[in-house]
């Protein structure tokens, strides 16, 4: 048992040291989610049980930019881009953003579960409740994901009149999946 859980701390601490310098995520929102969602159960159990010793919520990556990404990749009134396979839901579960505010003491996180998820029902809500870091807006609107070249550019997070403009630039690299859709541009108004 030592053994797995040692494995599975180094692989998972390797998942947080792909997401890019700016918490971005090569494979797109929905693998963003996936990665970050499942890797928080993990590292909550082992930080409990090791004292702190082993804590991924130390990890620089994330703790620096725990939900950059959903912020920034955030649609009014849709979700999010949906570049790559990801559909364009909104991102994250109530419960694994107050979790990620709580352990990074990242206000921005705070801010997307309060404006964009709200009360949520997830019933992790129970084990992590709403966080008490103070909310933090983002300082800018727009953002370029230098890791993985993505751009986003708007004036307003959450009102549909004002137009937001994305692309994918960048290098079709992605060891993953490998989308063909560099190029690709979201212009939204209106919904």
């Amino acid at each position: 048992l030592t053994d797995v859980v040692s494995e599975s701390y180094n692989r998972i601490n390797n998942l947080l040291n792909e997401l890019g310098i700016d918490g971005d995520w090569q494979e797109g929102g929905g693998y963003w989610n996936y990665g970050v969602s499942t890797s928080v159960f993990f590292a909550d159990a082992l930080k409990r049980l090791t004292d702190s010793k082993y804590n991924l919520f130390e990890n620089e990556r994330l703790k620096n930019n725990p939900v950059a990404f959903p912020v920034y990749i955030s649609v009014p009134g849709k979700g999010s881009l949906n570049f790559e396979d990801s559909g364009g839901g909104t991102l994250g579960s109530t419960s694994m953003v107050n979790k990620l505010a709580d352990e990074t003491s990242n206000g921005l996180a705070a801010w997307y579960r309060n404006e964009f998820l709200k009360d949520g029902n997830d019933i992790f809500d129970i084990i992590w409740p709403k966080s008490s870091v103070k909310p933090a807006a983002p300082a800018t609107a727009s953002r370029h994901f230098r890791t993985i070249d993505w751009w986003v550019m708007r004036s307003d997070f959450k009102n549909e009149e004002n137009v937001l403009l994305a692309g994918k630039a960048g290098k079709n690299d992605d060891p993953h999946h490998g989308h063909l859709d560099i190029g690709h541009f979201i212009l939204s108004w209106r919904g």
